[in-house]
Formats: structure tokens, sequence, C-alpha cells
């Protein structure tokens, strides 16, 4: 099994892409290639997709049959290819799509964090595809234009698994709460990733519920290595946040 991780990212968060560098470094299982498609921007919108497209092709020339999604500014645990890994080699039959069903995200402006359930799919930081899935799935068009950065109706996590679902293809398995393996990162920086990375909380699809003003609960669950890297993060929106205000 060859393995790569499929980084896309557009030149406008250097930090992510090093600690995604790091990230992968302190992997328990290594990947055989490490794409990262770091393409000049093609326009102001949100254009993650066709990043996707060009490093799973790329992939797939490469001679890689499991192609995981790894995102530039999430955190994964050391142990999260082999724990992929691990499922996809113990389900059978093999599926062509498989994730993780729920999905922690942590907004670092805001300190607080909650765990939503994606019913028969995985977001796209959570998934992992084949070669032959590769071949198969009718890529969105290499263009950021048909986006709609607030309803997410060209997010290629929704057109995968539902893909997957027609073609009942895609196995995705949960995640213990107490111990994840990755964390989406919300920090509104940059336009690679999705939307509600740069909103207030009220326009989230979702509530993050559970408050971590001092950090405590990344902590617990970002290994030392990497959790400067975010306490530092937090800081410096914190700043911007405090920069904004207007002085009385």
């Amino acid at each position: 099994m060859k393995i790569a991780t499929i980084t896309p990212t557009r030149g406008d968060r250097s930090q992510f892409v090093q600690n995604a560098r790091k990230l992968i470094k302190l992997q328990t299982h290594q990947p055989d290639e490490v794409i990262i498609v770091d393409d000049v921007p093609r326009s102001d919108a949100f254009d993650i997709n066709w990043r996707y497209h060009k490093g799973c092709h790329e992939a797939v020339k490469r001679g890689c049959n499991l192609l995981i999604f790894w995102e530039d500014d999430d955190y994964y645990a050391p142990r999260y290819i082999e724990t992929m890994l691990n499922f996809y080699e113990k389900t059978d039959p093999k599926p062509l799509i498989v994730g993780i069903g729920d999905t922690i995200y942590y907004s670092i402006r805001l300190c607080k964090w909650n765990k939503f359930i994606h019913p028969g799919r995985a977001s796209a930081m959570n998934t992992a595809m084949t070669t032959e899935a590769c071949k198969k799935f009718p890529w969105p068009k290499d263009s950021p234009e048909g986006y709609d950065p607030q309803h997410g109706t060209n997010f290629l996590d929704r057109q995968l698994w539902s893909w997957a679902a027609q073609n009942k293809c895609g196995k995705t398995f949960a995640t213990h709460i107490y111990s994840p393996v990755s964390i989406g990162i919300k920090h509104g920086i940059g336009k690679c990733g999705g939307s509600h990375h740069d909103t207030n909380e009220a326009a989230w699809l979702m509530p993050l519920r559970f408050s971590d003003a001092d950090l405590s609960w990344l902590r617990r669950h970002v290994i030392p290595e990497i959790f400067p890297f975010y306490e530092k993060l937090a800081q410096q929106l914190k700043e911007k946040e405090r920069e904004k205000k207007p002085h009385l």
C-alpha cells in the first residue's frame, strides 16, 4: 500500500504549511508521498476543490494507492494515518472512500469547540480515497467560479460522499471524543478552506457549544510539540480583535 497525503494551499498562510509538514513527520505511519498543491489563486474566491483534484491525480501518477486529504491548518494526531489505514485494511469489502464520520471543530479566535456528526459522510479533512475512486469520481470543474462560500453547494466533501453513497462505495467510522485523532481548526486566515472560517459564531450551521478560554482543552488534546503553534496563533488573533475595537 503506497500512501500519499494531499494538502491544498494557496500561498497565503505559509505558517500553516510549515506546521502541516511537521505534523506529517510526526506520524507513526509515514506517507510515501507528501503532495502540497500551492498554486497561485485564480480569483479571490475560496478554491480548494481543484487543488485537491490536481494533488490527487499527481498522487496517482506517482503510483499511490490511498490518497489521504490533509488540510494545511488542521491538527492531526501522530496516529492519524495509522488509524485511517487500519480502518481501511480491516473493512471488507474494501471501500473506495473512507473517512471519520464525526469532526471536532475548534475556533482559535473564539476559543470554543464542538463535535459535529456528518451522517453518512466525513468532512474533507477526514477523508481518504483510493486510486480507483480518483479515476471514477466525476471531479467538479477545475474553477472556483461556481463555488458558493455561504452554502457550500460545491463543497468537495459533500459531492464526493454523495457520489460514494450513490455507488455504495464509501465507509465511515467514529472516533472517541476524549482521544481525537484530528481537530478542525477555524481561524480566518487565508482563503483556501471552506466557509465559516472567518465568520461570527451565529453564522455557523451549528453552534460551538464548549468554551475553552484558557486553551486547557486544546492543550490536553494536542501533542506538546505542536501546542505552542496554536497558543501563539490564539494570542495573535486576540491582539487583532483588540486592535479592531474602538478606543474610548
